[in-house]
């Protein structure tokens, strides 16, 4: 094999890795799981949260009307 011949294949080595390196991937290759932290999750994580704030004071305000009664018909 001749040096040109050794120039030309190393070149098209070169020129193949170079081509890989920069070939834009787009978005539809990219399989990325955002899991938690995909932007319609967070509301949805916040909704459920606020429910059960309003849940949990609904029951706090009951047992305290309640205990009031008891206290007031035992008195």
């Amino acid at each position: 094999m001749d040096p040109l011949e050794q120039l030309r294949r190393q070149k098209e080595k070169t020129g193949a890795k170079n081509k890989a390196i920069s070939e834009i991937v787009t978005p539809d290759k990219l399989k990325v799981d955002f899991g938690d932290f995909a932007p319609g999750r967070e509301a949805e994580v916040k909704k459920r949260s606020t429910a059960g704030t309003v849940i949990f004071i609904a029951v706090a305000a009951l047992i305290v009307v309640a205990v009031v009664l008891i206290a007031t018909l035992l008195l």
